[in-house]
C-alpha cells in the first residue's frame, strides 16, 4: 500500500548520494595557500598528482558503490486522502450525486470549469460564483463546491486563482480542514514548501488523527533537512495510524454493518488492517532515512528493522536495510536483504547491482 495510488510523486529532492559525498568534501579542500611558497621537485610533483588522483577515484567510487537505490532517493511521495486517511463521515453519501441533484447549481459548476479549461479565470468565478448562489449558503457541501472549483482550476494551470478560491473558503470557514488540505496540497505542486507546511500543521491541529498531514509534514521537513522535527512528524503519523484504525474499526464493526452486510465488514477491515500497517512501516522507513541523515547509523537500522517487522513484504525497507548493512561493512547481512528486496520486485536493476556487488 505504501506504492500504491494514494501517493502523487512531483518533485525531486537530494538523495543519499549527496551526503555521501558531502562525507568526502574536505578531502577535496586543498589547502592552497602555501602552494607557490614551496620549491618544485619534478618527482614529488609527480607522487602528489598519483596521489590526488588515486584519492579522487577512490572517492568517486565509493560514491557509486555506496549510493542508495536511485527510485528511493529521487522522488518524494507525498500523501493525498486515500481510503484509510479520509475524514470519517459515514452520513455523507454521494457527494456527486447530491451536488447533482440541483441540476442549475450543477450546470454553472460545470460552466466554472470549462471557461477555466479554456484559460478564461473571470469566466470560471463568475459561473462558480453564480454556483454557490443557487446552492445556497447554507449548503452542507459548500466546502466541497470550493474545493472542487480550485482542484479544476489548479488541473487547467491556474494555481494563483485556485489558491485564492482556497482562500476564501479558509476565511469563510477556518475551522475545517478541507481548504486548508486542498491548498496545502496545490501549494506543494507549485513547490511553494513552506506555505504548504503551515497548512498541513494547521490540517493536523484540526485532525490530529489525520496521518496524512502528518506523514507530509515529516516530508516537508525532511527536504528542508529540518531531521530533528521531521522525526517528531514520522512519530505523530504513526500513533494517528493506530488511533485511526481503532475509530474505523468502531465504524465498520457497528451493528449498521455486523448484522446486515457482515462479509463487507470483515472484508473492509482486513483491508484497512493491512492499509494501517503499511503505513505505520512507511513512517518506520522515514524515521530510519532521517536518523541514517544525521549519522544515527543504529537508530536507522533499528528503524527498518521495525518497518520489516510490521510488513515483512515491504520491498523498500529490505533495500534501505541492505544498503546500510552493506554500508557499515555487514556484507552477509546485505547479501540477505538484498535477495529478499529481489524476490519482491520485479527485476529492478538497482538491486542486481547490488547483489553482484556484494557477492
Amino acid at each position: 500500500m505504501a506504492k500504491s495510488g494514494h501517493k502523487d510523486r512531483i518533485f525531486r529532492i537530494c538523495s543519499e548520494r549527496d551526503n555521501l559525498r558531502a562525507l568526502h568534501a574536505p578531502a577535496a579542500n586543498l589547502d592552497r595557500s602555501r602552494a607557490f611558497l614551496l620549491p618544485f621537485h619534478p618527482l614529488k610533483h609527480v607522487r602528489s598528482m598519483f596521489a590526488a588522483l588515486t584519492l579522487g577515484a577512490g572517492i568517486m567510487f565509493s560514491s557509486l558503490c555506496l549510493s542508495p537505490p536511485r527510485a528511493l532517493g529521487a522522488d518524494m511521495n507525498w500523501w493525498t486522502l486515500g481510503t484509510f486517511m479520509q475524514p470519517l463521515d459515514p452520513g455523507s453519501g454521494n457527494t456527486e450525486q447530491k451536488l447533482q441533484s440541483n441540476a442549475p447549481a450543477w450546470m454553472a459548476l460545470r460552466e466554472a470549469s470549462t471557461a477555466a479549461g479554456a484559460d478564461k479565470p473571470e469566466e470560471a468565478a463568475a459561473s462558480f460564483a453564480r454556483a454557490i448562489k443557487l446552492y445556497g449558503p447554507q449548503n452542507p457541501f459548500i466546502s466541497k463546491l470550493y474545493v472542487k472549483h480550485a482542484t479544476s482550476l489548479h488541473r487547467h494551470g491556474l494555481h494563483l486563482e485556485a489558491i485564492r478560491t482556497l482562500d476564501a473558503l479558509v476565511a469563510r470557514d477556518p475551522g475545517a480542514p478541507d481548504g486548508l488540505w486542498a491548498r496545502a496540497q496545490i501549494h506543494l505542486k507549485i513547490r511553494n514548501y513552506t506555505k504548504a507546511l503551515s497548512d498541513f500543521e494547521a490540517v493536523a491541529r484540526l485532525s490530529p488523527n489525520l496521518v496524512g498531514a502528518h506523514m507530509n509534514r515529516g516530508l516537508i521537513l525532511y527536504n528542508l533537512r529540518r531531521s530533528e522535527k521531521a522525526l517528531d512528524a514520522f512519530e505523530e503519523a504513526i500513533e494517528a495510524a493506530r488511533k485511526r484504525f481503532v475509530a474505523i474499526s468502531v465504524y465498520w464493526n457497528s451493528a449498521r454493518f455486523t448484522k446486515s452486510a457482515p462479509g463487507v465488514a470483515s472484508t473492509m477491515l482486513s483491508l484497512l488492517e493491512h492499509d494501517r500497517d503499511m503505513t505505520i512501516a512507511e513512517a518506520h522507513l522515514w524515521l530510519g532515512r532521517t536518523h541514517f541523515r544525521r549519522s544515527r547509523f543504529w537508530a536507522a537500522l533499528r528503524s527498518y528493522e521495525e518497518a520489516i517487522k510490521i510488513a515483512p513484504e515491504y520491498e523498500m525497507a529490505y533495500k534501505y536495510r541492505g544498503w546500510l548493512n552493506e554500508k557499515m561493512g555487514h556484507i552477509s547481512e546485505a547479501r540477505a536483504d538484498y535477495r529478499t528486496a529481489a524476490n519482491l520486485s520485479e527485476g529492478d536493476p538497482w538491486i542486481k547491482k547490488a547483489l553482484r556487488r556484494v557477492r
